[in-house]
């Protein structure tokens, strides 16, 4: 299921211009974000899962923005 997942968010973005060389890791690390997201609002569903899908990918674009 995950790689049909990773495969479908690979071709949406290739559909909305990423380049095809960029777009399987960026489609993988996508799901492996909200993995994390999920898993933290498994741990603490007082925070709705949108706030917490919201958050890891605040934390992700921090991330990389640092590697800059």
């Amino acid at each position: 299921m995950h790689a049909l997942l990773v495969n479908a968010l690979t071709g949406a973005l290739q559909a909305r211009g990423v380049n095809a060389r960029a777009a399987p890791p960026c489609a993988q690390i996508a799901m492996n974000t909200a993995a994390v997201a999920t898993h933290h609002w498994m741990q603490d569903p007082s925070v709705p899962l949108h706030d917490q899908l919201d958050q890891a990918f605040r934390e992700l674009r921090l991330a990389a923005a640092a590697l800059k």
